[in-house]
């Protein structure tokens, strides 16, 4: 296939257009999944915590393993997505994945557990970098936003599934039986996306061959540090993603119970209000960001309210406001979270060099993740000193002090928006 040429080029047949959305529905499927996954600590490690002695620290720590595996393949999946495309390397991914799914098959141990946060962190590092390299060669740049919205909105949707359905399963059929069932699906999505390799948008044999791996990384990498903009959008969304995701994928449960003493299984519900958010966000900021100009403004606006919904919620929880009032507040950060993900997105493919747009992602994507894992780490640390009546259980003004920390830290958005706009127009 011509380099350049979209799939949705209007000379192109019907069929092609069809299979075109077809295979970005299959890509969409597994980072539905990533999402799933992404989330499952939630509900997983309270259930496993106490009766395995874990402390707040290593509970976040072995959550992370996911995160540690997923930051580090992000330069790596970036460079060979641009190299190999992303059909090929996503089917690889899920595969991996597929592996995983089958370690919480065994009674679960310190070592288990670790193993199936490891091999899920790899097998979905390349999914979101590679549904947005499909969806760039795929089609046509001016709807970049809005399949961006479309692409976040799906994988977020995991985030609500992966709280309170996924405990409800568990609960009903047993964590063997679920993780096994889910397995196999990810297997299925990995032959899907292998018999249709040929199809994909990104690969030719001539470019595979003439890239070096480590060129294409050294080149984006100078490109993210060297930029007042790719580094303002690092920042930014470390920020967020690291903030949500040390509150959504490990602590919301276990402080809506600590603060209003109620069971877990009630309080999955609500803090599933923060993923309902990031869907709602991520597609009113696709839908809206078609234009440059409203997308610029949601960008500043989303990341400016996402630094003080935390301090709201925050607020909301320490001075015990009704439940329903800080799950209202985790939809706002969420909304902030998944509205800003889509600006940011859509701002790294405007700036990055076409042949480098995967290895560009990486390397903003590692970053990100380093700040996840550091943000998951730490806040576990912090709540260590604030323990409950029994291991896994945490007092919750260990829980208000961690994210006043994680508050104050996020007031760094301001000076990024500060060197975004003294920037405008620069790449």
């Amino acid at each position: 296939m011509k380099k350049g040429l979209s799939l949705l080029d209007p000379q192109k047949d019907l069929k092609t257009v069809r299979n075109a959305h077809f295979i970005f529905a299959i890509i969409l499927l597994a980072y539905f999944m990533s999402y799933f996954f992404r989330i499952a600590p939630a509900v997983v490690m309270p259930l496993y915590a106490a009766p395995l002695g874990l402390s707040a620290a290593m509970t976040g720590f072995i959550a992370s393993f996911y995160f540690y595996a997923y930051g580090a393949m992000q330069p790596v999946c970036g460079v060979l997505l641009d190299k190999f495309g992303p059909m090929r390397v996503a089917s690889a991914g899920l595969f991996i994945t597929a592996l995983g799914g089958f370690m919480m098959v065994f009674k679960p141990t310190v070592f288990t557990l670790s193993l199936w946060r490891l091999l899920m962190g790899l097998g979905f590092s390349p999914l979101f970098m590679g549904a947005l390299v499909f969806q760039a060669a795929a089609f046509p740049l001016t709807l970049y936003a809005f399949y961006s919205g479309i692409t976040l909105a799906t994988g977020n949707m995991g985030t609500v599934v992966g709280v309170a359905p996924l405990g409800t399963a568990i609960d009903t059929w047993g964590m063997p039986a679920v993780s096994t069932f889910l397995a196999i699906f990810c297997l299925f999505l990995s032959s899907l996306l292998f018999l249709k390799r040929k199809d994909d948008p990104v690969y030719s044999k001539e470019r595979s061959l003439s890239h070096s791996l480590l060129q294409n990384f050294k080149e984006a990498f100078r490109f993210v540090t060297g930029s007042p903009v790719g580094r303002s959008i690092s920042l930014l969304w470390s920020l967020s993603m690291a903030s949500i995701l040390s509150l959504q994928a490990l602590w919301a449960v276990s402080w809506f119970a600590a603060v209003y003493e109620r069971p877990f299984a009630d309080c999955r519900g609500w803090a599933s209000f923060i993923g309902v958010g990031v869907v709602i966000g991520t597609l009113l900021s696709g839908f809206l960001g078609r234009s440059e100009k409203i997308r610029n403004f949601l960008l500043y606006a989303f990341s400016a309210v996402f630094s003080l919904s935390l301090a709201l919620i925050t607020g909301l929880l320490f001075f015990h406001f009704p439940i329903y009032l800080a799950a209202s507040a985790g939809f706002i950060l969420g909304m902030c979270t998944g509205g800003g993900a889509v600006c940011y997105a859509a701002k790294i493919n405007e700036v990055a060099p076409s042949h480098l747009r995967g290895a560009v992602m990486g390397v903003v994507n590692t970053f990100i993740y380093l700040s996840v894992i550091i943000y998951q780490w730490g806040t576990g640390a912090i709540l260590d000193f604030f323990p409950g009546g029994v291991p896994g259980y945490y007092a919750k003004e260990g829980y208000a002090m961690a994210y006043v920390i994680v508050f104050g830290v996020s007031t760094l958005v301001f000076y990024a928006l500060w060197v975004l706009h003294r920037h405008k127009g620069e790449r």
